[in-house]
């Protein structure tokens, strides 16, 4: 018998932990919005972060910044601004989260009620067959 989508949810989200904001070392104030955005995220401060995220993220489309965007939206319950941040055509995804990418599309997918793309998204994530494999098919066999 299929789960409650929300309890899935619920039981499968969990911010992706910070693995930028250690590299990060210049005084810069470009850098500073950059730590300034991690150290929001860090304290759980999700809409602070993913207010200082699109602001970095304006002015550079091709790194960190989407991802630790949509992620602070979704912990923040705005799902559905999170799904339509990391279906941007414009953000050219980092290979380093292109499978965590389709796992949080999965779970924002579900969230919203829409099994079918949930469906889809954690398909991609088997087909990679990488470490997510697994907690992919064990999601898909819950839904």
């Amino acid at each position: 018998m299929p789960h409650d989508n929300e309890q899935l949810y619920a039981a499968n989200f969990e911010p992706y932990p910070n693995i930028v904001a250690p590299t990060v070392r210049n005084s810069d104030t470009a850098q500073s919005n950059i730590e300034k955005a991690f150290r929001y995220y860090d304290d759980g401060e999700y809409a602070k972060a993913a207010a200082a995220f699109k602001i970095w993220y304006d002015l550079d489309t091709t790194g960190d910044a989407n991802f630790y965007y949509a992620i602070s939206l979704m912990a923040d319950q705005q799902v559905e601004n999170a799904i339509e941040a990391l279906e941007d055509p414009d953000w050219e995804i980092p290979e380093r989260y292109r499978v965590q990418t389709n796992w949080y599309l999965a779970l924002g997918y579900l969230k919203t009620n829409n099994r079918k793309k949930a469906t889809e998204y954690l398909e991609k994530i088997i087909q990679d067959n990488g470490a997510m494999a697994t907690k992919a098919k064990k999601l898909l066999a819950e839904i």
